[in-house]
């Protein structure tokens, strides 16, 4: 089954959506769940020993190529930010973790 961004926004607002049914806060903006839920995923990351800041960068990437496939961003710019992004990310990053994460 191939999804659509506007499915992938879907499944995400799901995902936000449990989050705040777990920690609290319905009466809050959406996008300060979204803050939240970021952080979190931060605490989870060092907890694991994986690079936020990688990851973020390879989803960034990801979302970069999901709308390069419905036609909405220039892709040649779009790359290149990506992987600027990574090489920044990778260079913060201990040894040890920057292996994990490669891994």
């Amino acid at each position: 089954m191939s999804m659509t961004n506007r499915d992938r926004a879907a499944a995400a607002d799901l995902a936000v959506a449990a989050f705040v049914a777990r920690t609290g806060g319905a009466h809050d903006p959406k996008v300060q769940h979204i803050a939240d839920l970021l952080a979190d995923l931060k605490h989870l990351c060092d907890r694991e020993g994986f690079s936020f800041e990688a990851a973020l960068a390879h989803g960034h990437g990801h979302y970069n190529a999901e709308c390069e496939e419905e036609g909405r961003l220039n892709p040649k710019g779009k790359r290149r930010a990506y992987w600027a992004a990574m090489r920044h990310a990778e260079r913060r990053q201990p040894r040890t973790v920057r292996k994990a994460v490669r891994a």
